[in-house]
């Protein structure tokens, strides 16, 4: 049974700390992702980066009120670099699409059957799969995490 929040209940006194609680637990799913995912090549280091960078400052900003504002600054940060994620993986995707289009224009001027390559196209298309607004979790709990931290009256 779920006990609805009373003045003064836990909820509402320590709201900002359980928000910054779970956008830590966000941010390391997220690394967790990147990591399985292999997103560790050239500029993709620069989501691990900064994602360890947002759970970090959300980590210490729950243990350190001193630094909240500094580090909600930094959280800050941390989301534009989410916004620079998406135009990377826009960027990527749009290659991905020239690339395929070029190939695609090779073959048949080359006389070859197009319907030939069905599953070499179904397997361009799975690797097309780069989903352009991704990064944007990054920046969503980047901003969540600052939202809490400068919230946070303890």
């Amino acid at each position: 049974m779920i006990a609805t929040a009373t003045k003064g209940s836990v909820l509402q006194e320590r709201f900002p700390e359980m928000v910054g609680v779970m956008v830590v637990g966000g941010f390391a799913l997220t690394l967790g992702e990147l990591l399985l995912m292999g997103h560790t090549e050239k500029i993709q280091t620069l989501a691990v980066v900064m994602t360890a960078v947002g759970m970090l400052a959300t980590l210490v900003g729950l243990v350190a009120p001193r630094f909240r504002k500094l580090l909600a600054g930094l959280l800050i940060v941390v989301a534009a670099g989410g916004l620079f994620g998406t135009y990377e993986h826009f960027e990527e995707a749009a290659e991905h699409r020239e690339k395929a289009a070029r190939q695609e224009l090779e073959r048949a001027s080359q006389g070859l059957a197009v319907e030939a390559h069905a599953g070499e196209k179904r397997e361009r298309k799975e690797k097309q799969g780069i989903p352009p607004l991704a990064p944007l979790s990054l920046s969503g709990l980047a901003l969540l995490g600052s939202l809490g931290l400068v919230a946070s009256k303890r």
